[in-house]
C-alpha cells in the first residue's frame, strides 16, 4: 500500500515539474533566500509540505474506494428485486347473524391483483350471502354514488346501495381495497354489525357503534308500531308440541352402546338449532345445561326423570298478559311426581311468537 502511495506521489510531482528549467537568476534567488532570517520558518513549511501532500493522496484513495466499492455495493443491494408480497392477514368477521354460517375462504385474481374472500351463506337460502373481501385492484363501482360513512378516526368508508337486496361497504386500508358485500335479505343492522366486528378485530375503535345504536332504536320503534298478532291457545300448544318433538329427536341420538353418550352432537352449540326457531336462545341454553354435560370424549345426557311436558288430556289455563306475552298454566298429578305445575310464557320477539320461559324445564 505504501509503495502504491509513493508511486502516485512521484507521478503527481513529475507532472507538476515537467518542462521546468532552473535558470541562473533562480539560482541567485535561492542563495538570497537561504541567507535571509526567515530561513528556519521556510524550512518548516517545506518539511510539512510532503506530509500534507501524503494526507491528500490518502483522502483521495479512500474516497475512490468508497465510490467504486462500498457505494457500488450498497446501490447493488438497493437495486435488487423486491420480495414477493406476502398474503395479508384477514380477520374473519366475529359477528355472524342468525341463520348464516361460514362457507369457505376463496383466493382469486393474479399475482399483481390478488383477491381474498371470506364467504358466509344462509343455511336455508343459498342465494343469500355476505362476503368480506380484500383486493389490490380498484373495484368496478361508480364512486360518485357512494354515501360516505366514518368508520374510525382515520378510515372513511362508502356505502353503495346496488339494489334493495344488494349492498356494499367499501374502504381502503393496509394497502388494499376492503369491503363487506351482502346479497339477500340481511338487515341493515346486521350488515353494519359485521363491518363493526371486522374493524374491532383489527384493533380499531369503531365509529359504527353510533350507527348500530341508531338502527337498534329504529328497529325497536318499528316493532312497537307494528300490529302484533294475537296468540291463540292452539298456536301456543303447537309450540309446546315442537319442544317435545325436539327433545325426542335429541334423545334418539344417544348411542345404545355407550351409556348416555350422543352420537352426532359434540357440544351444546350443536343442539341449539333443534330449539331456537321456536324458543328464546337463552332459555334453550338453560334447558340444555340441565339435561346434558360435556366430557373429555364428547357430549352426554344426564340421567334424570322425564321432563314435565304439556298433557293435552289435562285441563289448562291460557291467559294474555299484555300485547307481547301470554302464559299457559297446567297442573298435573302422577305417581312419580305427585302434584306438579307447568308454567310457560310466550313472547313476541324477532317477529314471531316463541317460548321465552318454562318452569320447571327439567
Amino acid at each position: 500500500m505504501e509503495k502504491k502511495f509513493k508511486e502516485m506521489k512521484n507521478q503527481m510531482l513529475e507532472g507538476e515539474l515537467s518542462g521546468f528549467e532552473f535558470t541562473s537568476r533562480m539560482e541567485s534567488n535561492v542563495y538570497r533566500k537561504i541567507s535571509s532570517p526567515n530561513q528556519s520558518k521556510k524550512k518548516k513549511v517545506k518539511r510539512f509540505a510532503p506530509l500534507i501532500l501524503t494526507a491528500a493522496l490518502i483522502t483521495l484513495f479512500f474516497t475512490g474506494m468508497y465510490e467504486f466499492v462500498i457505494k457500488d455495493n450498497i446501490n447493488t443491494q438497493q437495486g435488487s428485486p423486491d420480495k414477493k408480497e406476502e398474503k395479508p392477514i384477514m380477520s374473519s368477521p366475529s359477528y355472524v347473524p342468525e341463520g348464516y354460517e361460514f362457507e369457505h375462504v376463496k383466493t382469486s385474481g393474479s399475482n399483481d391483483t390478488p383477491i381474498y374472500e371470506h364467504v358466509f351463506k344462509h343455511k336455508e337460502n343459498p342465494d343469500a350471502f355476505y362476503i368480506y373481501r380484500m383486493q389490490k385492484q380498484k373495484p368496478d363501482l361508480d364512486m360518485t354514488k357512494g354515501n360516505n360513512i366514518p368508520l374510525t378516526v382515520t378510515l372513511l368508508g362508502s356505502v353503495f346501495k346496488i339494489s334493495s337486496t344488494h349492498t356494499i361497504l367499501l374502504w381502503e386500508d393496509e394497502g388494499y381495497y376492503q369491503m363487506v358485500e351482502q346479497q339477500g335479505d340481511l338487515s341493515d343492522l346486521d350488515f353494519i354489525k359485521i363491518a363493526d366486528s371486522i374493524l374491532k378485530d383489527k384493533g380499531y375503535t369503531s365509529y359504527l357503534e353510533n350507527n348500530i345504536e341508531q338502527l337498534e332504536d329504529e328497529q325497536k320503534n318499528s316493532q312497537n308500531e307494528q300490529t302484533i298478532p294475537d296468540l291463540s291457545a292452539t298456536e301456543a300448544i303447537d309450540l309446546l308440541d315442537r319442544y317435545e318433538e325436539s327433545l325426542n329427536k335429541m334423545y334418539d341420538d344417544i348411542d345404545p352402546n355407550i351409556f348416555m353418550k350422543f352420537k352426532s352432537y359434540e357440544s351444546l352449540t350443536d343442539l341449539l338449532p333443534l330449539f331456537t326457531d321456536f324458543m328464546d336462545p337463552e332459555l334453550v341454553e338453560n334447558v340444555l345445561k340441565v339435561k346434558t354435560e360435556v366430557k373429555s370424549d364428547g357430549l352426554y345426557a344426564i340421567a334424570m326423570d322425564g321432563p314435565l311436558l304439556f298433557d293435552s288430556d289435562q285441563p289448562y289455563q291460557f291467559e294474555k298478559n299484555d300485547d307481547h306475552s301470554y302464559t299457559l298454566v297446567q297442573q298435573t298429578e302422577d305417581e312419580l311426581r305427585g302434584k306438579a305445575t307447568l308454567r310457560v310464557t310466550f313472547s313476541f320477539i324477532d317477529g314471531n311468537w316463541k317460548i321465552t320461559d318454562m318452569n320447571p324445564y327439567h
